[in-house]
């Protein structure tokens, strides 16, 4: 079957959920404004912790339910004697939990994505512990699909670099759907897909003589992105559910040292994503989050003020508390790299008690808005009912 078969089939699908679910997307999105300095937030310190040895923790991915995928990594003495397992942290219950249900005791490696789908798919990367730490061609062993509800490893024969929130997969110049890996440039393989959104649109770059160049799929139909004339080139890194693709503009080509500027493509439209130095991720809401100078972790967004639009860059380390007892366990936050539709962001910042020198340790963090308290929830259990009137009675009764 083609690319543009299945890509009709997912869209008459995904037509009618929408259809059937559009007041509730509607509502969703009137709900969440935003990061706002007026809002509390609250972030939480990622770590995995095991006795007897040096421990550091990545996060990679953060679904719409909040559940983060990462790895622990966890140096033994002798300092040979290295461990690297993949898990998932699940905000509702706040824990750690290992993939030990259909993963291989000796997996090395870690959860790099994760769906919103009923079947919990994942992406674990698996590397090659005798030649780690090496760059990714050298400890590259294998991408495989993990599915959380039958507990089985699917393998792939390519790099993953993105999927989705029903669990389609894009990288290198494939894509997977409906269990079909298809070629998205078969003629040459001269191309690299990195993003990809539920509607089945891949985006990437091509890869010309000289330059990349930032594109699209769709329809199975490989359509180039706008480049202005200040730009030589680019690539395009990540689609939301609204068609906006973040990415990076190619300047000063034919230097010594090329300048990448991240952007957002929303239609014909180009905006440069300035001072930020790099755009990792949009969520269906055209939030970006991303790093400024890899020192700050910032939050883009757009705001209309009498009828014009301007980008708001919101510096996530606003956000750290003030404690009046002394510092912050934050000293800063210097890279935010995945944001969902709920505005939960997860990145790497400094402690205030790790100066550990040249060599300090980044630490994972996920970044999410505090519950205000209904009005009416007497007993605080984060619902209103016949409890708080109880709760309201019992009070009534004591004070008379």
């Amino acid at each position: 079957m083609s690319l543009e078969k299945i890509i009709k089939g997912i869209k008459k699908v995904k037509s009618s959920l929408k259809k059937a679910v559009g007041l509730g997307i509607v509502g969703a999105a009137l709900a969440t404004s935003g990061v706002k300095a007026s809002d509390e937030y609250e972030i939480i310190k990622l770590e995995v912790k095991h006795l007897g040895g040096f421990n550091r923790t990545y996060v990679f991915d953060i679904n719409n339910k909040g559940d983060v995928a990462g790895a622990y990594e966890l140096f033994l003495r002798p300092l040979e004697n290295l461990i690297k397992k993949p898990f998932v942290f699940t905000y509702e219950d706040r824990t750690f939990r290992e993939l030990k249900g259909g993963v291989p005791e000796d997996f090395f490696g870690s959860a790099i994505g994760i769906s919103d789908s009923d079947l919990g798919a994942m992406v674990l990367y698996e590397e090659n512990k005798d030649s780690y730490p090496a760059s990714v061609k050298e400890s590259y062993v294998c991408h495989h699909i993990y599915d959380q509800d039958s507990l089985h490893l699917y393998s792939f024969g390519f790099i993953i670099k993105d999927i989705s929130n029903n669990g389609l997969v894009v990288g290198e110049n494939y894509v997977r759907i409906n269990r079909q890996t298809i070629n998205l440039c078969p003629d040459s393989n001269n191309c690299e897909a990195y993003g990809v959104n539920d509607d089945g649109i891949v985006v990437g770059c091509s890869k010309e003589e000289f330059y990349d160049y930032p594109v699209f799929w769709e329809d199975g139909k490989m359509i180039q992105l706008p480049v202005p004339k200040s730009g030589d080139g680019g690539c395009a890194l990540g689609i939301n559910n609204n068609r906006q693709i973040i990415g990076y503009l190619l300047k000063d080509c034919g230097r010594f040292v090329y300048k990448y500027s991240p952007c957002l493509w929303d239609g014909e439209n180009v905006t440069e994503l300035s001072p930020l130095t790099q755009a990792n991720a949009i969520n269906d809401l055209g939030q970006i989050v991303g790093t400024i100078d890899g020192k700050k972790a910032v939050l883009w967004e757009k705001e209309v003020i009498n009828g014009v639009e301007n980008g708001v860059i919101t510096d996530l380390n606003e956000f750290i508390p003030q404690d009046s007892n002394g510092p912050s366990d934050w000293e800063y936050l210097c890279e935010a790299i995945k944001i969902n539709n709920n505005g939960q962001i997860i990145g790497y910042g400094y402690l205030n008690y790790d100066k550990g020198g040249y060599y300090r340790t980044r630490y994972a963090f996920l970044m999410t808005q505090k519950p205000k308290p209904l009005e009416g929830d007497l007993n605080k259990d984060g619902i209103v009912n016949l409890k708080d009137l109880s709760e309201l009675a019992n009070h009534w009764l004591e004070e008379n």
